[in-house]
C-alpha cells in the first residue's frame, strides 16, 4: 500500500512540485511563526500573573455567554483565550469579563496592547514571509520560469530591434515610432 502511495509521488511531477513549494514555504516562515508564539507566551505569563483564577471565582454560579471559560487560570486556558483574542473573536466582550474583577485601565491596556503587537503587527508578519516565500518558491519552478523568460527576452528583443532600425532609417526622429519602454526587462 505505502508502495504504491510513493509510487504515485514518483510518478506526478506536478504534486512533488507543490510538495516542495509547501515545504519550502513552511521552512521560511518557521522564525516568524516562533517569533509570534514567543510573543503569545508572554502575553500569557503577564494574563497568568494578572488573572489567575480570578475569573473561575468571579464568575462562579453567574452563568454567562461561556467567556468564562476563555480565561488565564492555567497556561492552556490561557492560550486559548490569546488565539480568539489574536483573530479578534469578541476581544471586547473577553475584556468586559476581566473588567469586572481588576482595574479598568489594567484590563484595557493589556488587551488593546495585544490587539495592537499580535493582531496588528505580528500576525500580518507571518502572512507577510508566507506570501514572499511561496512567491518565490513558486517563480524556481524551472518548467514554468524558463517559458516566461523565453517570452519577455523575445517580446523586448524584437522592440528594440524595432527601434534600433528605426533609428538608422531617421524614421524616429519624424515621431512615427515610440521608443521601448525602459522599464521593460530585456
Amino acid at each position: 500500500m505505502l508502495q504504491k502511495i510513493l509510487s504515485c509521488f514518483d510518478e506526478n511531477a506536478y504534486l512533488m512540485y507543490v510538495l516542495r513549494v509547501g515545504r519550502e514555504t513552511l521552512r521560511a516562515t518557521a522564525g516568524p511563526c516562533l517569533l509570534n508564539f514567543m510573543t503569545l507566551h508572554l502575553f500569557n505569563y503577564v494574563g497568568i500573573y494578572l488573572w489567575a483564577s480570578k475569573v473561575g471565582d468571579w464568575l462562579n454560579g453567574r452563568g454567562g455567554e461561556y467567556y468564562y471559560l476563555l480565561n488565564f487560570n492555567s497556561y492552556g486556558e490561557g492560550l486559548v483565550t490569546l488565539f480568539n483574542l489574536m483573530v479578534v473573536n469578541d476581544w471586547n466582550q473577553i475584556a468586559k469579563v476581566f473588567t469586572a474583577i481588576s482595574k479598568e485601565s489594567t484590563t484595557y491596556t493589556f488587551f488593546i496592547a495585544f490587539q495592537l503587537i499580535v493582531s496588528g503587527v505580528m500576525v500580518n508578519v507571518v502572512k507577510g514571509f508566507f506570501v514572499s516565500a511561496f512567491i518565490k518558491n513558486y517563480e524556481d519552478d524551472p518548467s514554468q520560469s524558463s517559458k516566461k523568460k523565453s517570452s519577455v527576452r523575445r517580446s523586448s528583443t524584437s522592440k528594440v530591434a524595432v527601434f534600433e532600425s528605426a533609428k538608422r532609417e531617421g524614421s524616429l526622429r519624424e515621431g512615427n515610432i515610440e521608443s521601448p519602454d525602459e522599464s521593460e526587462p530585456l
